[in-house]
């Protein structure tokens, strides 16, 4: 017997309880974008009746799971991230938004103590009914009165809840369509996602920090990358939810494997780490950086040659991009600069151009969107997502790369091994772009300085903390100068400006 439910048992453990206390009785601060969601979706199904699941924790072995997070567009349409509870359902008919989910048991209920999934005795207290209205906005009703509100032929957002999907008739080109649409809504951001997104940043780059005071015990130990690795994850978990997807923490020819995710590797003096990860808040807005550094303080010659071809691929992507232009563009733009280092350092010469060989050293895209996913907006067509104009709102990533591995014989053996990639998040305005991952250092040499300052500091207990929000938009004396088309305001971000966007050279709040 695991549970006390037998009844002298279940009645003496019924009794002696203090009311639990109340909740904070906080505004979620994206209600009103949340709202807007549902409002656009409902404008999309008008005669619809919608049904938009939260899902379940994915288990991990026999009778233990992951930590539950939410679906995507649950999320998006209620505004309930990491708090949110297995099982609910949002349901949009009639242009009614209401939430089923579990009900907090009173403590007289024997479910206080017997329910392992939703007892408080087992996983805590969480807000009741009428709290969760008020944070979220939303008519909350119990789960169980679901099937009694339901209407007929409502059309499912399937894939998320197992236990639901067979209960609701299969309409494919309809969820289909939904699908697309809930991702088309994400493409532009409203100002409060887009503050999760400036916060998720500023934790990122704390937890970066983490990473570069970990450097000297990472290098003493077999297994550095994960010593790294350990460092970011633990910070993100600190500062929000945990991470937005598996760290990538490559030491020297591990860096010049795509999706390394088993950070398994050494870190050895004179290497290069290829660090890509993302603070998820506990609104699950992500961010998703990556940069590239000497595990000594300092580039050599072949590993500084390299960076700065991928920083001037960067940077040349970052100067075409605005409203207006298409990721396809930018992509063209970075994957230009990358053919044109690869023709300077005479790689590949005797190839012939038509086969594009420098993407042999870039075979991924530049760009993709970010936000609640840190590749957001997936189920938009890649056409549309490649060739449709950015708009003022959008979030996407900058990240060109160029790696060279230790087992190709086309490259010369002094840049074997080297693998590097420099990613962004930006901002589309309505006169250009913002860099909003300004405040992590870029240019080669702030880079050394920002590994030889941190790197001596080494970790103490507040390691994953001390970093305020608002230092995320920029670190005096860290940054490298203006390029051009490039203004630092006064809140001290960097934008650049469209050419003859505004005749006074000022761009527009984002």
């Amino acid at each position: 017997m695991t549970r006390p439910d037998h009844d002298p048992f279940a009645a003496f453990l019924s009794t002696g309880w203090a009311a639990p206390p109340p909740g904070l009785g906080r505004k979620n601060p994206l209600a009103a974008a949340a709202a807007a969601h549902r409002a656009a979706l409902l404008r999309a199904f008008p005669s619809r009746a919608l049904l938009i699941p939260a899902g379940w924790a994915p288990r991990r072995s026999n009778d233990t799971f992951y930590r539950f997070r939410p679906g995507t567009a649950f999320t998006q349409l209620t505004g309930w991230g990491s708090s949110a509870r297995e099982g609910s359902v949002l349901l949009l008919s009639g242009g009614q938004a209401t939430l089923f989910c579990a009900e907090r048991g009173c403590r007289e209920d024997p479910s206080f103590f017997t329910d392992p999934a939703h007892g408080e005795f087992w996983v805590g207290p969480e807000a009741a009914h009428d709290e969760l209205a008020a944070e979220l906005e939303l008519r909350v009703l119990p789960l169980p009165r679901l099937a009694a509100e339901l209407p007929e032929h409502p059309l499912l957002l399937r894939g998320v809840d197992a236990g639901l999907d067979p209960l609701i008739p299969a309409d494919p080109p309809e969820e289909a369509r939904l699908r697309t649409v809930l991702d088309r809504a994400r493409l532009r951001k409203a100002p409060a996602e887009l503050a999760e997104l400036r916060a998720a940043i500023a934790d990122t780059l704390a937890a970066f920090e983490a990473v570069l005071r970990a450097l000297p015990g990472a290098a003493a130990h077999p297994a550095g990358e994960r010593r790294l690795e350990a460092a970011f994850d633990g910070a993100a978990r600190v500062r929000g939810n945990g991470v937005g997807y598996g760290s990538i923490v490559a030491a020297g020819a591990d860096a010049c494997i795509l999706h390394w995710s088993r950070n398994s590797g050494p870190v050895r003096p004179g290497d290069l780490v290829l660090l890509d990860a993302g603070v998820e808040r506990n609104s699950l807005y992500t961010a998703d950086v990556t940069r590239t550094f000497p595990v000594s303080g300092r580039f050599s010659p072949a590993q500084r040659r390299v960076y700065d071809a991928v920083l001037a691929a960067a940077d040349a992507a970052f100067a075409v991009i605005g409203p207006g232009t298409t990721l396809r563009r930018v992509h063209e733009t970075a994957l230009g600069e990358v053919a044109s280092a690869v023709r300077r350092w005479g790689l590949l010469s005797d190839i012939d151009p038509a086969l594009h060989p420098h993407r042999r050293f870039m075979l991924h895209g530049t760009s993709h969107h970010l936000g609640l996913d840190v590749h957001d907006c997936g189920e938009v067509p890649a056409a549309d997502i490649h060739d449709r104009p950015l708009e003022p709102g959008m979030v996407v990533t900058i990240e060109p790369g160029i790696y060279l591995r230790a087992d190709d014989l086309l490259v010369p053996p002094e840049l074997r091994g080297i693998g590097i990639r420099i990613e962004d998040d930006i901002l589309i305005t309505e006169t250009g772009a913002i860099r909003l991952t300004e405040g992590f250092p870029r240019r080669a040499r702030d880079v050394e300085a920002w590994v030889r300052t941190l790197g001596e500091t080494r970790e103490t207990g507040s390691e994953f903390g001390g970093l305020r929000a608002e230092d995320a938009a920029g670190t005096p004396g860290v940054l490298g100068g203006h390029h051009q088309g490039v203004v630092r305001g006064d809140d001290g971000i960097h934008r650049r400006v469209v050419p003859g966007a505004l005749g006074d050279g000022v761009p527009d709040q984002p």
